[in-house]
Order: C-alpha cells, then structure tokens, then sequence
C-alpha cells in the first residue's frame, strides 16, 4: 500500500507587500504593538514610515495608537512617536498624546501604556 502524503495546510490569504503598503497610505487609524522601530530594522522603518507619510486617507484626523508599554515617557517611546508624528501629513498639524484646538486638518499620536499582550487581550472592549 503507497504512504498518501498529507497536504500541508493552506495558509490564510496575506495581501502582497504592495497592497499592505497601499492599505497604510489609506489607513485612518493606525496602530503599532510592540514595534518599536529598531535601530537594526532600519530597512522595514523606512518602509513603514515611508507608507505612513503618502497620507492618501482622505479625511481630516488621522492617528497612529502606540502600544509599547506602560512607561510612556521612556526615550524609545518619545523616539519612536518623533519618528510617526511628522510623517503623519505635511498639511495637518501633528500631536502627541492631545490635540490642541484650532485645527481643522490634524494628526494625533497616542501613546498607550498597556503591554502589548495586554492591550491586544482587552482590544475587542475597547472597539465595542
């Protein structure tokens, strides 16, 4: 009797890195847990940033949420929300953490201070 082969699983659809590219151009929101830009991962920031900074969203508010941990105000943290607030748009006014009254077309950066595993286990409550 022949040995059947077992199919390897299909694995679920992953959009091409263009189209990946494409959705964060157009992403409203955005929100990045655990990555916190590594200075040896220069290739992928770039690229990230570089997506973030085309702003084909449309609308007038955009943000990126950070998730990184609980101490806000660690320098990786105030690093990496320098890096995204001015790529957030050339013609929005950009934000950390509030925004400030007064413009109509704007850019916030949220700095959340849950731990990743923390916050991706509550996300489902706090998009309800």
């Amino acid at each position: 009797m022949r040995s059947r082969k077992l199919q390897e699983p299909v694995p679920p659809h992953t959009p091409s890195p263009r189209a990946q590219r494409r959705d964060l151009e157009r992403a409203v929101k955005i929100i990045l847990v655990g990555y916190s830009f590594t200075k040896t991962d220069a290739q992928a920031r770039m690229e990230l940033l570089e997506a973030i900074e085309k702003d084909n969203c449309g609308v007038d508010s955009r943000e990126v949420h950070l998730v990184l941990g609980p101490n806000t105000e660690d320098p990786n943290h105030r690093r990496v929300a320098e890096l995204v607030r001015p790529r957030l748009g050339t013609t929005r006014a950009s934000f950390i953490d509030r925004l400030e009254p007064g413009h109509t077309r704007s850019a916030l950066v949220i700095r959340h201070p849950p731990f990743a595993e923390d916050f991706i286990g509550d996300y489902v409550r706090r998009v309800r």
